[in-house]
């Protein structure tokens, strides 16, 4: 048996820092890495319940931000294509 993360909740947070002004941004570096992690986990029939919420105004992100969201699209790339 696998040991699944919340994703739902980490999205939560995630998002919630996002919302504070002034937050830190290591926060929010700290939140995309384990929604990283909890995609791994996630089954694969529920990983496109999150995809807009991850790329929502992701122009937005930092260079950080977006270099761990990448990393999770080619994940899912690589998991679905073999490529």
């Amino acid at each position: 048996m696998e040991l699944r993360l919340p994703i739902q909740e980490l999205f939560e947070l995630y998002e919630s820092q996002i919302q504070k002004t002034g937050e830190n941004v290591r926060s929010i570096d700290l939140g995309l890495f384990y929604i990283q992690k909890a995609f791994e986990r996630t089954p694969d029939n529920e990983k496109g319940l999150y995809l807009e919420r991850l790329l929502k105004e992701v122009t937005l992100k930092s260079m950080p931000q977006q270099r761990i969201i990448n990393s999770i699209l080619l994940q899912l790339q690589k998991k679905f294509t073999g490529k």
